[in-house]
């Protein structure tokens, strides 16, 4: 479960940038452009639709309202053909981008198991942390 309160406090405390919460109908339009979401993010998305800091960025779900803010989705993330990220179709197919976490590197989470992974420069590294600890961690390592 992802809590508002616990994402204010981080926005507050890092500076970072909270938006305003993703309508259903575009959670439900990202689902059909890159399948179904994990429970965790669409609970994220009804909260805050994506998160910035320095070179952390949660992506947001496309709002054809917003196309400016939200051009670099995860939709777009996660199509095969626009994706600036290393993920191959069928990695896409189990997995969805859910974070840029600076120099095209990305992080995804699994679609059945919601296990968070990243990538570095040599390799995809699965993590054991959930998605608030992880947005956590995140933003530390951002700051310093």
């Amino acid at each position: 479960m992802i809590n508002k309160k616990t994402l204010e406090v981080l926005a507050k405390k890092f500076k970072g940038r909270m938006f305003s919460p993703a309508n259903e109908e575009d959670i439900i339009s990202a689902e059909a452009a890159v399948g179904s979401l994990p429970n965790i993010l669409k609970d994220f998305y009804k909260i805050t639709n994506g998160f910035e800091f320095d070179s952390f960025r949660v992506l947001p779900v496309f709002d054809n309202k917003s196309i400016k803010s939200t051009w670099d989705s995860i939709n777009r993330a996660n199509s095969a053909d626009d994706t600036k990220f290393s993920l191959n179709k069928e990695l896409l197919n189990r997995f969805v981008i859910f974070a840029e976490i600076g120099a095209l590197h990305c992080a995804f989470m699994d679609k059945n198991d919601e296990t968070i992974w990243f990538e570095d420069d040599e390799d995809y590294n699965q993590t054991d942390l959930h998605l608030e600890e992880f947005i956590t961690l995140a933003l530390k390592d951002s700051y310093l």
